[in-house]
């Protein structure tokens, strides 16, 4: 079973801040290759973050 490594940040960013984390979340992360790497913004960041 390949190890994952998730999180979320209830309502604490509005829709741009997320975009800003998850984009450089994903520039940190960029060279994990062993687990998969989940993120769970909320609902009104949605569009923003996909």
């Amino acid at each position: 079973m390949e190890p994952i490594i998730a999180g979320n940040w209830k309502m604490n960013k509005d829709p741009s801040e997320s975009r800003s984390l998850v984009q450089h979340l994903f520039e940190q992360v960029s060279d994990v290759k062993d687990r998969k790497i989940i993120v769970i913004p909320p609902f009104t960041s949605l569009p923003y973050v996909a």
